[in-house]
């Protein structure tokens, strides 16, 4: 079952909707046409989730391997895609790589990503979760594994080791206040969020935008 396609040589634009059978096919199909075109080696193609492994209705659909939960929650398992990006000759294989600008990464560089943090907003706008380096802060969590599960707010933010612990289950303030700084961290780019929103405040839904004052 294949749903809407598009290709263009030369300027190769696909999109489509398969079933997982088919998915290696088709992009088989898109490289194919790419070498057919004689432009394979001067086109960079990506392929991303735009989503991370769900759990409906008792079914798991993908697998988050040792990261925590599925789609619709601030853990790791839920804000995890993958993606893969080609350009031959240009791009080492088996680069690891992050979000933010990656233009040095995809040459080979560079070994750092662009930006320190990642922030997960909630579908009503509030911040669940901040990753900073290798740290994570949960300042709301789901209180079930459904993916429509309400987001309850503790007392106090929950601390994780991504690398120690990459299942997030021992939250380190438990153990203590030594790691609180770490929370911090994480407000740190909630807080330029909050001043760069009062700078340039958000265009409301339907309005007349000409540009900012500066």
């Amino acid at each position: 079952m294949v749903g809407h396609q598009q290709i263009k040589r030369c300027g190769l634009v696909h999109r489509t909707s398969v079933v997982p059978g088919e998915l290696d096919y088709r992009v088989g199909q898109i490289l194919d046409t790419l070498d057919e075109a004689g432009v394979a080696k001067n086109t960079i193609v990506v392929w991303a989730s735009d989503n991370a492994a769900a759990q409906l209705a008792g079914t798991v659909a993908g697998s988050s391997g040792s990261w925590r939960w599925y789609f619709g929650g601030g853990w790791e398992g839920s804000m995890r895609t993958p993606a893969i990006a080609r350009w031959p000759g240009r791009i080492p294989g088996d680069r690891p790589i992050d979000g933010g600008h990656v233009s040095s990464l995809l040459l080979g560089a560079g070994d750092s990503a662009a930006r320190e943090h990642f922030v997960m907003l909630g579908t009503d706008g509030e911040v669940v979760s901040v990753k900073w380096k290798t740290m994570k802060v949960h300042f709301r969590h789901a209180e079930s594994d459904s993916w429509t599960a309400s987001l309850i707010k503790p007392q106090i933010p929950s601390v994780y080791d991504l690398v120690a612990d990459p299942a997030e289950t021992v939250n380190l303030m438990d153990s203590g206040l030594t790691v609180s700084w770490v929370i911090g961290e994480a407000l740190r780019p909630l807080i330029e969020l909050e001043t760069s929103a009062v700078a340039y405040p958000h265009i409301a839904v339907g309005a007349n935008f000409s540009g900012y004052d500066d």
